[in-house]
């Protein structure tokens, strides 16, 4: 049987945001990153922030991944 390794992976994702200050465009793209977006790139419907104008204007890209073993 094969020896069991544990492994912890780090995923840098980003995502280009139109909103009317910093805040909101941070709780859009926390959004887009836990419920996913649409086809057209924005925050799949009924999971955006509320009381926030604005949406995702670009596909969620994964930029770089890193894994590293632990002991």
């Amino acid at each position: 049987m094969p020896e069991i390794r544990y492994f912890e992976v780090t995923e840098t994702r980003k995502v280009k945001v139109a909103a009317n200050s910093p805040d909101d465009a941070v709780r859009i793209a926390a959004a887009a990153f836990e419920h996913g977006q649409n086809s057209d790139y924005a925050v799949k419907n009924g999971h955006g922030p509320h009381d926030v104008w604005g949406n995702t204007i670009s596909k969620v890209r994964v930029v770089k991944m890193k894994v590293d073993e632990k002991r």
